[in-house]
């Protein structure tokens, strides 16, 4: 449930208020952690024996499962989260051309709980945000150059992360670990110096650690503090464009190229900041031709033009190892027709 509203101090200044009412229920019924499949029919549940590739298949509890137990019971429990969140926002029309602004927000997402195979059933607490936020919009030269900008502020309270489960790590789990601090400011620019092009440029910077935390994660290589670490997927810098060019080229036809790219900074896939598990920058290009009308259109695309290796996902305890890489480098054809 929510209320809404804008209020109009002056002629040029307007202050926007917000407030926001969220109940969340969360229930879990006859869970079962273990490691094994389903049934593929009906709905009976059961455990099959471990099924661990780098070790011979075995029952439970036995050598070729060493961090398994004997089967825990089918887990119930439930859970009921309430909150408040808000927001208060000042808008100053400075011209007709520039608009400056100031938010504060207060958010929210929901207990809930972690049921790894294998593993402990536990539960985590509520994640709360109050978010500071100063920018502006400016446009100029006849509207055809638009400026964005905005300097932000984020502080997490009990923010849930994902960690390698100690007692089966193969699988992460969420936990509460304290405070997360992101500071950091976005800017983009789009310009349009002829009718036919259309340009975008926009760059942002992050600056965020885990603060005000005693929480210690253990992994394959020893206990390691998350106090002072990066999250995970949190580039200091990133940049991305685009280039879109229309252009008619017979009667009622269109030729568009578009083209857009991005740079990302490098950055960690594991919370415990582990040189292992961090991922170098890399550029990453597309390009996409296309003929079109009203009614259809026909185009070639390209992906991920230089075929740049990246990865997108790791879970990296020793022993096993899985890296998720990003598209590959592909070519394409589409042909659209609207009815």
């Amino acid at each position: 449930m929510f209320v809404h509203n804008e209020f109009d101090f002056t002629e040029s200044v307007t202050l926007n208020l917000g407030l926001r009412y969220t109940d969340d229920s969360i229930k879990v019924k006859d869970a079962i952690m273990g490691i094994g499949v389903l049934p593929q029919f009906g709905k009976e549940k059961f455990v099959t024996p471990c099924l661990i590739t780098t070790y011979p298949a075995g029952p439970i509890g036995s050598p070729a499962c060493p961090f398994l137990g004997p089967a825990a019971p089918p887990f119930n429990d439930s859970r009921n989260d309430k909150d408040f969140s808000w927001r208060v926002g000042v808008e100053w029309n400075a011209s007709d051309d520039l608009l400056v602004y100031s938010n504060i927000t207060t958010g929210y997402r929901s207990g809930g709980y972690s049921l790894p195979f294998a593993g402990a059933a536990t539960t985590f607490e509520p994640e709360e945000l109050l978010t500071l936020e100063l920018g502006f919009k400016y446009q100029l030269l006849d509207d055809t150059l638009r400026i964005n900008a905005s300097a932000f502020r984020y502080v997490y309270d009990d923010v849930q992360v994902n960690v390698d489960d100690p007692v089966s790590p193969l699988v992460p789990i969420t936990r509460n670990i304290g405070e997360q601090l992101n500071t950091g400011f976005e800017a983009d620019i789009t310009w349009q110096p002829v009718p036919a092009l259309n340009l975008r440029q926009s760059v942002g910077y992050l600056d965020s650690e885990f603060n005000n935390t005693d929480r210690v994660v253990s992994t394959y290589t020893g206990a390691i503090p998350l106090e002072g670490k990066r999250p995970v997927n949190s580039p200091e810098w990133t940049y991305n464009g685009a280039l879109r060019w229309q252009q008619q080229v017979a009667d009622g036809m269109d030729l568009i190229i578009g083209v857009d790219y991005r740079w990302i900074d490098d950055r960690y896939l594991e919370a415990t900041n582990q040189p292992f598990d961090k991922q170098g920058d890399y550029w990453v290009a597309n390009a996409r031709v296309a003929l079109a009308t009203d009614k259809w259109e026909v185009a070639v695309y390209g992906t991920n033009l230089f075929d740049e290796d990246y990865v997108t996902y790791i879970n990296n305890i020793g022993f096993f190892r899985i890296d998720v890489y990003g598209e590959p480098q592909t070519f394409g054809a589409s042909v659209r027709y609207r009815f």
